[in-house]
């Protein structure tokens, strides 16, 4: 059968309440620390997907304050993030979400599977008894569960910002063969455009970066903490439409991890991490 995210769903469910801690799929890019978030008894964020809301007509169903309109009805594109999860031992949460699991029917009588059961919506209908509501927007539930607008942790790469702290980038094991191909080729999209591309050396003094400008303008270099802080900003000047290279010089940063970016009229074309490493050669 092969359908093993499935069962992951109710396994880390089974973790959490257990033994507590936090919970990230094997597909999460994690960009900053979560110590931010150790304070909550539970966490995690919005999962939104606009596109699929709109094409599944999800709004008919919810009510003007966000609230569904039939308590327990599987609304699609909205949900709670299942990627990153979080929460103290025996959380009240967990609890309700692993009984949730107990009259639902993986193989259904004409023996077809009920891949339906997708964690992020069931995780939605159990939270709607700790006062949650179908709208991106930071919540504090009842037990001390807060949820998160989705950019915190992003459900898909197109939706991470510079207030992210990890961004799930949806292999999608589970989902039929033709729709893993669509997912790889955005993943094998991703690396070529080396949005994820870490560059370790001992001392990295002089890193060269390799850009597109899609229109003619300013170009710039953008420098970020780990957390996010502005750095440093390295204007390149106005440059013509065309691929180039630059020379970036890195030897007045501490060791540490950076996020840089590089810019062309504002709009961002190309982003990488740096790992600057203390050891010296």
């Amino acid at each position: 059968m092969g359908k093993w995210a499935f069962a992951s769903d109710y396994i880390r469910l089974y973790a959490l309440y257990s033994e507590g801690g936090i919970y990230l799929d094997s597909d999460v890019f994690v960009r900053r620390r979560l110590d931010d978030f150790l304070h909550h008894r539970a966490f995690s964020a919005v999962e939104y997907h606009p596109g699929i809301a709109e094409e599944r007509g999800s709004k008919e169903l919810l009510s003007s304050d966000g609230t569904s309109k039939q308590k327990g009805t599987i609304i699609s594109g909205i949900g709670i993030q299942a990627a990153v999860l979080g929460g103290v031992k025996g959380h009240r949460f967990f609890q309700e979400c692993l009984s949730s699991y107990q009259n639902r029917q993986f193989i259904l009588k004409n023996g077809t599977l009920n891949t339906a059961v997708i964690a992020p919506s069931i995780f939605a209908v159990v939270a709607e008894d700790f006062g949650f509501i179908y709208r991106d927007h930071k919540q504090s539930l009842e037990d001390g569960f807060v949820v998160y607008p989705s950019e915190t942790f992003a459900g898909h790469l197109n939706q991470a910002s510079s207030e992210s702290y990890a961004i799930h980038l949806c292999a999608g094991a589970w989902r039929p063969r033709k729709q893993r191909k669509v997912i790889d080729r955005a993943i094998k999209k991703l690396k070529k455009w080396n949005a994820l591309r870490v560059l370790m050396r001992k001392r990295p003094i002089k890193t060269k970066v390799d850009y597109k400008v899609a229109s003619a303008g300013r170009v710039e270099l953008e420098v970020f903490s780990e957390a996010g802080n502005f750095l440093e900003r390295d204007v390149l000047g106005m440059q013509k439409k065309g691929k180039y290279s630059m020379t970036w010089k890195s030897k007045d940063l501490p060791a540490g991890r950076y996020i840089c970016r590089v810019r062309n009229n504002s709009r961002l074309i190309r982003e990488f991490y740096l790992v600057k490493s203390p050891l010296v050669e």
